[in-house]
């Protein structure tokens, strides 16, 4: 199956569209006086989607579609208000650090399936050695979802983002879309475990780091 719902899927997708409902309640009068109001509400619920579908995904490749399904939308929604400086300067460094990411985080799971034959989680488990091919994949794929996760030193787009981004776009990104991006990176470093990766240690690292 493409798509499995767990425990952990169903907490995701229970933030993201309580919060996203929250949000567009309040975008009703916050967002009144601005235009384009037609994109807006489709990029929001696109955004939704795409966190509730990450938590689905089984494997690799399913995970990073929705993932981006996540990403694309909130690039434009940073940048809603692109009558103003501020929000352009801070859209750009969102999307080209959101983009490098993005292709550093294909590019890692490109070695994993490159090194074992296929990208579905089930199937990787067990089947992950502590080679260098493997050892660059998942140093990839820290780098490349911890940039939506925030985490230090890849965190430099989101002060920016949030002061540009309307009101309801900057609780999303801090509810929900940086701790999608932490369970998309989670999700892809759970096959790493028990195989003599030091997958637990560095997690605490970046977690002590980042706070």
């Amino acid at each position: 199956t493409l798509l499995r719902m767990d425990a952990l899927s169903v907490f995701l997708a229970l933030i993201a569209l309580v919060l996203g409902t929250v949000v567009c309640l309040y975008s009703v009068f916050y967002m009144q006086q601005d235009k384009g109001q037609e994109y807006y509400y489709p990029l929001l619920l696109l955004m939704v989607a795409g966190i509730v579908g990450i938590g689905l995904a089984t494997d690799f490749l399913i995970l990073y579609l929705f993932f981006e399904l996540m990403s694309i939308p909130s690039y434009a929604l940073v940048v809603f208000r692109r009558h103003e400086w501020m929000a352009i300067e801070a859209g750009m460094k969102y999307i080209v650090m959101g983009a490098v990411g993005s292709a550093l985080a294909f590019f890692g799971i490109s070695l994993v399936y490159f090194q074992t034959g296929t990208v579905t989680f089930s199937y990787l488990i067990g089947m992950i050695g502590n080679t260098p091919i493997l050892q660059a994949a998942l140093i990839f794929l820290i780098i490349g979802f911890g940039v939506k996760a925030a985490i230090v030193p890849l965190h430099t787009w989101l002060p920016d983002a949030h002061s540009a981004a309307p009101s309801g776009i900057s609780a999303m990104l801090s509810g929900i879309v940086i701790g999608a991006g932490f369970f998309t990176m989670l999700r892809s470093l759970l096959v790493f475990t028990g195989t003599g990766f030091a997958v637990g240690e560095l997690l605490i690292i970046i977690a002590l780091l980042t706070m």
